[in-house]
């Protein structure tokens, strides 16, 4: 428990993860420093111009399942709340298309299951092929989850409204162009310093820089890979320019925004190579090429030339082995180490 004089915490990284963490103790009286190593919030995974905002549901009543749920529940409110422009945010609804069987099976599993039908029906709906193409306004192959109150926001803009907002402001102080590369405990307090000097101290640190958690002694021991992700931009075409809802299979495509298409994303694991490649934009785009024939007519993916002047950005996720978020208390890895806990720990000898 921490005293009441005691309540501030340091968080690391200024990503979505990372503001949102901050925003949410600010907002409970917190004295919040977020450390940023980049000039700017939101510059590293969090970086791409569009995020999609969808629940990507389990087939089953499971721990995973309901944390999807109300976190998707709660990110839509908290969205609405902060009242990004258009431009910025736009809650057009996402399909996620059945488009081959491992995926038609989740969906149909997930209206099957007694116990998952209420909190599935809350925020999701089974359409089929001709009732998907009706909504997203381009002809589509396959049914599909479709959620109505899901979308897309730009990624950047959510984490300044975060931290912006007026309610937290007077408890939350950013340090930006600040790298915390070692975390020490000092008297009861949690020590972060750069490669010279302390840059804060406080009673709580939350780490939310993604694979850069791995640097730290108290986190190397966590399972965590990075995973190399590039979007494509796609100009829009007379065709493309009726999709009025993102669209999700293997690859996902957001209606235009700003003049371009968002497609997403490539999957390639412990690839560290910034460069956008053509191979990736052709990847994305031949996803994408197999769930409409409208889409597909509009795409020339023999065309090295065509692909060679599409742009995009680079990205790495931050994998766990079961695709669960890691959050709460950290374990004290070196001293379970040495001490292992005996399964009949708690039993007399």
């Amino acid at each position: 428990m921490n005293k009441p004089g005691n309540r501030h915490a340091i968080v690391i990284g200024g990503g979505i993860a990372g503001c949102s963490t901050a925003y949410a103790l600010a907002k409970r009286g917190w004295q919040v420093t977020l450390i940023e190593r980049e000039p700017q919030l939101a510059l590293g995974a969090s970086g791409n111009s569009l995020g999609v905002l969808y629940a990507r549901l389990t087939g089953s009543q499971t721990a995973l399942n309901t944390l999807t749920i109300n976190s998707f529940k709660h990110s839509v409110n908290l969205l609405k709340s902060l009242k990004l422009d258009a431009n910025e945010y736009d809650n057009c609804g996402v399909l996620q298309l059945s488009f081959n069987a491992r995926e038609l099976a989740r969906h149909a599993s997930l209206f099957n299951d007694m116990n998952t039908q209420k909190s599935v029906a809350d925020i999701a709906q089974y359409l089929s092929p001709f009732q998907a193409s009706k909504v997203a306004g381009i002809a589509l192959h396959f049914s599909g989850l479709y959620m109505k109150d899901a979308g897309w926001v730009n990624p950047v803009a959510y984490c300044q409204a975060l931290v912006n907002s007026d309610s937290i402001k007077p408890n939350l102080k950013i340090c930006y162009s600040s790298t915390a590369i070692n975390i020490d405990k000092q008297d009861d307090l949690w020590c972060v310093t750069n490669t010279q000097n302390l840059i804060t101290k406080a009673s709580v640190v939350i780490i939310a820089n993604a694979y850069d958690a791995s640097q730290f002694k108290q986190t190397q021991h966590c399972p965590i890979t990075p995973v190399r992700g590039q979007t494509t931009l796609l100009p829009t075409t007379a065709i493309t320019n009726t999709l009025k809802t993102v669209v999700c299979a293997d690859a996902h495509m957001s209606p235009a925004v700003n003049g371009v298409h968002h497609i997403g994303t490539s999957f390639v694991v412990n690839d560290l190579n910034s460069d956008l490649r053509i191979d990736e934009h052709r990847q994305n785009l031949s996803s994408l090429a197999k769930v409409s024939t409208q889409i597909d007519a509009e795409l020339n993916l023999k065309n090295t030339d065509f692909l060679s002047t599409l742009t995009g950005r680079v990205g790495w996720r931050c994998q766990t082995p079961d695709y669960l978020p890691l959050a709460g208390p950290l374990l004290h890895a070196e001293q379970l180490t040495k001490n292992p806990p005996r399964y009949n720990a708690h039993m007399a000898s």
